[in-house]
């Protein structure tokens, strides 16, 4: 049974990403890509690094249009850093579904408390999907912290009213897309805001609506 005073203690995030490091970050490095999907990303991100050609992906002489260059950027990114390729093929995976994790607390901590927010944030981690495409080379764990950022930013958007948190919004949902194409579900979150917010959209004036635009 976890004391609730550590539950309740301000570094409870910082324990819970710490556990989150040792649970996704075990093995780092100690493996190469795998089959199918993570030789080819590797690959292609290694070619961006050693080519400078960072714009189009290539794939050998043939440009690689099946996925968006987003994640090929990130794992490209931490091999020119790290020189490693074990390494850097799994990093942005790892960082994303620690930031990931990270929204989810606070998130849940802004609804109701530290102690929910401990659990849920263990829960995700805990989820096993979730813990296997943190630890692969994959672009499914980046596209989640998108959607996920979008998603949080978006209803604060929508509570708070402040433009930040909208740009913020549409920010991550567009990374998303260039992530992988269903970065966009998090816009998805504004459909049930026009029922929510229908009295406050019919009330606006046009001079609001152009305001906030």
């Amino acid at each position: 049974m976890v004391n609730d005073r550590f539950l309740l203690n301000q570094r409870s995030l910082g324990w819970l990403l710490l556990i989150a490091l040792v649970v996704l970050g075990a093995g780092l490095g100690l493996r190469d890509p795998w089959p199918a999907d993570e030789p080819r990303y590797a690959l292609v991100a290694v070619q961006m690094a050693d080519t400078g050609q960072w714009l189009i992906p290539m794939r050998g002489a043939e440009p690689y249009p099946d996925k968006p260059p987003l994640f090929m950027w990130a794992v490209a990114l931490g091999y020119r850093i790290v020189g490693s390729l074990r390494i850097a093929f799994l990093v942005p995976s790892l960082l994303a579904s620690l930031a990931t994790i990270a929204l989810v607390y606070r998130f849940a901590r802004r609804l109701w408390d530290d102690t929910v927010a401990w659990r849920a944030g263990l829960l995700l981690l805990l989820t096993l999907q979730f813990t296997l495409q943190a630890r692969t080379g994959q672009i499914d764990a980046l596209v989640a912290f998108f959607i996920s950022l979008g998603v949080c930013s978006l209803i604060r958007a929508l509570t708070d009213g402040r433009w930040p948190w909208w740009a913020l919004g549409w920010t991550a949902a567009g990374l998303g897309v260039i992530t992988k194409g269903v970065g966009f579900l998090a816009l998805l979150v504004l459909l049930p805001a026009l029922w929510t917010h229908r009295l406050r959209l019919r009330r606006s004036s046009w001079r609001a609506w152009m305001l906030a635009l």
